[in-house]
């Protein structure tokens, strides 16, 4: 079973204002009675905060659900509304997904204004640390997790991104992603052939 985890914390800055914890994670509901994954801590934090019951999804895929989440902005008004990819699977080839423009307002650009201190930990989905989509440049004083949500399929990753720079984990490359590949295979062939069909009428 996969998790994916999207986190957004707030320290305690100034001292008056109280600590602030959003956690998003599909499939597992620790604090919500799963039962495989222990975890006291967060249980604890739950019990000690506020858990929301009633929660949908703004999208049914990655990156437009986190952009919606962290500028506030429905389907309709999003910067961003599908995954759309810009790199491939390889690590030579992550180059993540369309990046959030320079000029969207996040959650973290809000939290920052109140004098709070601002992390990510987990997938951003939402540019590169090269882009204007850099969770840096979108309030975020640290951040450590995956960039492109592609490399977030891997359970194994060879590498996590800290501060727009590559942190290089002990793994060798997996290719998650090659049955599907493969399963896609069919499908373009058809387009192609297709398209060379249409173009001879």
């Amino acid at each position: 079973m996969k998790i994916t985890l999207f986190v957004i914390l707030a320290g305690f800055f100034p001292k008056k204002k109280k600590g602030l914890f959003t956690s998003i994670i599909c499939k597992y509901r620790w604090c919500y009675g799963q039962q495989k994954i222990k975890t006291p801590n967060l249980d604890r934090m739950a019990a000690e905060g506020i858990r929301f019951l009633q929660h949908y999804s703004s999208a049914p895929v990655c990156a437009p659900s986190r952009a919606m989440l962290m500028t506030g902005k429905h389907a309709g008004h999003s910067y961003i509304r599908g995954n759309y990819e810009l790199g491939g699977f390889a690590d030579s080839a992550e180059r993540g997904q369309m990046p959030l423009p320079s000029e969207a307002f996040t959650v973290a650009d809000l939290l920052k204004q109140k004098g709070y201190k601002t992390a990510l930990v987990g997938k951003w989905g939402l540019g590169m640390g090269n882009t204007e989509g850099s969770p840096l440049k979108h309030g975020f004083d640290y951040y450590y997790g995956y960039l492109d949500q592609k490399q977030a399929h891997n359970f194994y990753p060879t590498h996590l991104w800290e501060n727009d720079k590559w942190d290089t984990l002990n793994q060798s490359f997996i290719n998650v992603h090659k049955n599907q590949i493969l399963q896609m295979l069919p499908i373009k062939i058809l387009i192609i052939l297709k398209a060379k069909i249409m173009h001879r009428h």
